[in-house]
């Protein structure tokens, strides 16, 4: 059962997810380093003192925005599996579905934001796993949508559960670094988007 917040609680929750819209905007527009505490307060409509209630530094931002998208991924993950309009889509077509809707949340604060927040995982990872109770994200969505193409035969039988995810990782990775290095210098849908199409139909049953 969900515990049902407070005004008081909600108020505070609408609050910090202000603060940090603002940042990753301003951060996706001046750079991280170029934006301040200040800046965002501002943005915000809000004061540094407010800031500091919810966040001890800019970095901590990036933790609550990756549980953020963790929380999206599984709300869309549930859709997949359990709202009606889905029963139509067989397990490999879910799984193209699932990877394009992660690909579109990664990369729709920009480019900037992409690069701080990898760099920050890389960094603190072990950090990060606590303050976050982390668990990949792959390991978590993945196994039931692949384990539904298996049995309803659009997914290969041969390939296991883990060979698929590990190489799943490799794809992602190597499509963000490319775009990260790259400064966003175009949609990564369009440019990767085949790519993805290709995967799909590597592992096809």
């Amino acid at each position: 059962m969900v515990k049902k917040l407070t005004k008081r609680q909600k108020k505070s929750e609408e609050n910090k997810k202000k603060i940090v819209n603002c940042a990753m905007h301003l951060f996706a527009k001046y750079g991280y380093d170029n934006v301040s505490i200040d800046d965002i307060a501002k943005l915000a409509n809000s004061s540094k003192g407010s800031f500091y209630n919810y966040f001890n530094n800019k970095d901590e931002l990036f933790i609550y925005y990756r549980q953020a998208l963790i929380a999206q991924y599984l709300e869309f993950y549930e859709q997949l599996l359990h709202d009606p309009s889905y029963r139509i889509y067989n397990g490999l077509q879910k799984f193209y579905l699932m990877c394009m809707f992660i690909l579109n949340c990664m990369t729709s604060n920009g480019d900037e934001f992409a690069r701080i927040s990898d760099m920050r995982l890389f960094r603190d990872w072990v950090d990060i796993q606590e303050e976050m109770g982390y668990k990949d994200n792959y390991d978590i969505i993945f196994p039931a949508l692949i384990n539904q193409g298996k049995a309803d035969g659009s997914i290969n039988k041969e390939l296991t559960v883990d060979e698929i995810i590990s190489n799943l990782r490799l794809y992602f990775d190597g499509i963000m670094y490319d775009w990260e290095v790259s400064r966003g210098t175009y949609n990564i849908i369009d440019r990767y988007s085949y790519m993805l199409e290709f995967f799909c139909y590597s592992i096809a049953g």
